[in-house]
């Protein structure tokens, strides 16, 4: 049966769809995507001969940046229960890495 790529785009597109995430071993559907709509932001999570960590970091800090809710909380893990004492005084002569 023949895909309706098309229509599905535009019936997403009418109900206030402005972020599309490709989930999927390149960008061919990015790319029409891209080309089929305008005012909207196609991201492609995934990309050949590219590292996978790289890619998704990189697509989801590309979601962040252009407005979409990211769960941080999901994406990075728990976050230590240990609280950290950091300098207050800016001139206090010693190095923190976190």
């Amino acid at each position: 049966q023949p895909v309706r790529f098309t229509d599905a785009l535009t019936t997403l597109h009418t109900a206030g769809t402005t972020t599309h995430l490709e989930i999927g071993p390149d960008t061919v559907l990015t790319t029409l995507t891209t080309q089929t709509l305008d005012n909207t932001t196609a991201i492609a999570l995934l990309r050949r001969d590219h590292d996978e960590p790289t890619t998704l970091t990189t697509g989801i800090a590309h979601a962040h940046a252009t407005g979409t809710d990211i769960n941080w909380p999901a994406y990075f893990g728990p976050t230590p229960t240990t609280p950290l004492t950091l300098p207050t005084y800016a001139f206090q002569h010693q190095r923190y890495w976190l």
